[in-house]
């Protein structure tokens, strides 16, 4: 018998699009934030840049629609705490709340035009903000592909190591290292000790 802990595994899969085609991937739930109004919002982290988008979940079409992004911790969502963003307050929640929010659906359909809207919106002023963006027209997904490829959190885990080493590897030295090493290097037999 295996002594190890199972810890629950709070995560869905996401299909999304992309120049190489859809996939399902899978993409931790951080958790949950309520506003007072009773609006529900999912914050689920991608597992790629580690970007916490903040989803509205469509329950008639299935997909999930970016309304932000934040930089909460584990910790304060945890803690079921309340933040403020844009002078507005709202109650968070844990995964697990996140996931019963969900009704325990596993598989969910990333809205491109407004995850592009919100990363956009995002870079270009690096602040906190929950509302509903201007989206990209496009028409939207309504049914995952039966051959989608998925994508576990633990190959994505996997690529991202595997390329910050082969980056590591291919990088030059660089000149402090050069120092370092310098001290240690044999000198000439003409130099005088």
């Amino acid at each position: 018998m295996n002594n190890e802990i199972a810890f629950p595994r709070h995560t869905i899969f996401l299909y999304t699009e992309e120049d190489k085609g859809g996939r399902l991937r899978e993409s931790p739930v951080i958790g949950l934030i309520n506003d007072y109004s009773g609006d529900r919002l999912i914050v689920v982290r991608d597992p790629y840049n580690d970007l916490k988008f903040v989803y509205r979940a469509d329950f008639d079409t299935y997909n999930m629609e970016a309304v932000g992004i934040v930089n909460l911790t584990d910790e304060e969502f945890a803690s079921k705490g309340s933040v403020e963003i844009e002078h507005l307050v709202y109650r968070l929640g844990t995964a697990e709340q996140a996931i019963r929010h969900l009704r325990k659906r596993t598989k969910w359909i990333q809205d491109k035009s407004s995850a592009m809207s919100v990363l956009l919106h995002y870079t270009a002023s690096r602040r906190q903000n929950l509302s509903t963006p201007r989206s990209i027209d496009r028409d939207k997904i309504l049914t995952i592909p039966p051959d989608a490829p998925i994508e576990t959190l633990e190959e994505i885990i996997a690529a991202r190591n595997a390329a910050a080493a082969n980056e590591a590897f291919e990088a030059p030295p660089s000149s402090e290292g050069e120092k370092f090493t310098a001290h240690f290097q044999e000198k000439d037999n003409d130099t005088p000790r």
